[in-house]
Formats: structure tokens, sequence, C-alpha cells
């Protein structure tokens, strides 16, 4: 199982590599960013998982394009664990110093992507 931080940072990479394909034509780097790439998953620990093999093989290809990626990267949305979203109190205490703190709906959050809640005063140029 992957934090959701650890799944944008896979994620982010996939879709580097990919553009890497398209515009790099150095051999040797597009083989460096392709092995930083997969080492990914020995250093989150789902390289043996099914999702992360059917992963590799398919972005492993040069002709792979970002909606394939994303195709399979739905996949390793399934190893995540999700963000547990606060209570509405749990979000009153942390944001105490906030005069008007939002209502945090789930259903406006991916929470397999989601690793913080912030709330940006523009009034007073702060972050919460």
């Amino acid at each position: 199982m992957i934090k959701p931080n650890e799944y944008v940072n896979l994620k982010n990479k996939i879709h580097e590599l990919i553009s890497v394909y398209k515009s790099v034509n150095d051999k040797n780097v597009v083989t460096t960013i392709k092995n930083d790439t997969f080492a990914l998953g020995v250093q989150y620990g789902i390289e043996q998982t099914d999702e992360w093999k059917h992963l590799v093989q398919a972005v492993d290809e040069i002709s792979c394009s970002h909606q394939k990626a994303d195709k399979f990267l739905l996949g390793i949305e399934t190893l995540v664990v999700p963000f547990a979203m606060p209570s509405t109190k749990q979000i009153g205490k942390l944001f105490k110093k906030y005069k008007k703190v939002p209502d945090f709906e789930q259903s406006e959050f991916d929470l397999y992507e989601t690793s913080y809640l912030g709330v940006n005063d523009t009034g007073n140029a702060k972050k919460f």
C-alpha cells in the first residue's frame, strides 16, 4: 500500500517519462529516466504487484501515450491508502485562527491524490 503523495509522485514521473520519449533522442537519457521511474516501484514496495507489472509493460514501450498510462495508473490507484478526511470538529480545531472555515466536502476532493488540507486567506495573504 502506498500513500497519496507517493502515488502523485509516481504519476508525475510516469508522465515525465512519456514526455521524454517524445522529446529526447539520446537513448542513454531515456534509459536513465526510465530506470529512475521504475525504481519507484521498488522504493514504494509495489514492484511485485500485478498492477505495477502491467504498468511497467505498458509504459516501457516508446509508443505509450498519456491516456494509456492513465488507464494503467487507475490500477495502481487500488494500492493507495486514501487520505483520511478529518471530521468537521477536527477541521475546526485545525483552523482555529482562521475565522471563516470552509466546509470541506469529501465529494470535491480526490482522496487518492490529496495529502493535506489548506486554506488560502487572500485578505491577509496567509495560508492555513
